[in-house]
């Protein structure tokens, strides 16, 4: 079942898909929709937005059925969640002088602005999902997600979205910190940089998890929720 490295598949100890939770990653109107802000005029969001249709929102859907806990993790900037290290890095994202405040303004820049369109999620939330707003990349970090996991019996988590060595790689090693089985699935995360993407698929593989495509994931799971011939 790994993508593009020569280890095992997961074991079948944490491919039950009832104890499991799909992690969606950020996919929201400003980093998906072809108008979202950080497309630009250009629409740099295509790439993103093809695999969020043509792969994310079908696994999506057909993991909800096996009964795999969906899960869309919500990026929400704020003035109360921009912190002075926070503020600085931004600054320095947008080419601008991380000490220097009037150097730029953060909010001309920003994406996913709490209650904006732009925060959005860009795929239906479906009756029994979760919906767990983060302010920094990892999910894991000031938010309620590893209570809401644990009170539903989830173990498993399998990761996918936006942008895969940000967000996606950040919340895959902090589940593993927080004592979960990782699924990085490959073909349901984006992102600009091939390079990106096999260091984070090696990272994965390294030390965090397993690195699985979703057509495995889905006929593991199946198997599992099978009745007895």
């Amino acid at each position: 079942m790994a993508a593009g490295t020569r280890s095992p598949g997961p074991p079948d100890s944490i491919l039950d898909p009832r104890r499991t939770a799909l992690l969606v990653v950020d996919v929201q109107n400003d980093f998906i929709h072809e108008d979202g802000r950080s497309g630009g005029r250009t629409d740099g969001n295509a790439a993103f937005r093809g695999m969020v249709e043509g792969c994310l929102a079908p696994f999506a859907e057909a993991a909800r059925a096996l009964g795999v806990l969906v899960v869309w993790i919500q990026m929400e900037n704020a003035p109360e969640t921009i912190s002075p290290a926070n503020a600085r890095i931004k600054r320095k994202m947008y080419g601008a002088d991380p000490d220097d405040p009037s150097s730029v303004d953060i909010w001309e820049r920003a994406v996913c602005v709490r209650g904006s369109w732009g925060a959005e999620i860009y795929l239906p939330v479906g009756e029994g999902d979760l919906v767990v707003p983060k302010s920094r990349y990892s999910a894991f970090i000031r938010t309620e997600l590893d209570e809401a996991l644990s009170a539903r019996g989830v173990t498993t988590t399998a990761v996918s979205g936006v942008v895969t060595n940000q967000c996606v790689e950040s919340t895959a090693r902090d589940a593993y910190q927080h004592d979960y089985d990782v699924l990085l699935v490959s073909d349901c995360v984006a992102e600009r940089s091939p390079e990106a993407r096999a260091s984070t698929f090696s990272n994965i593989e390294r030390g965090s998890g397993w690195v699985c495509d979703s057509a495995a994931l889905l006929a593991a799971w199946r198997e599992r929720v099978a009745p007895p011939a």
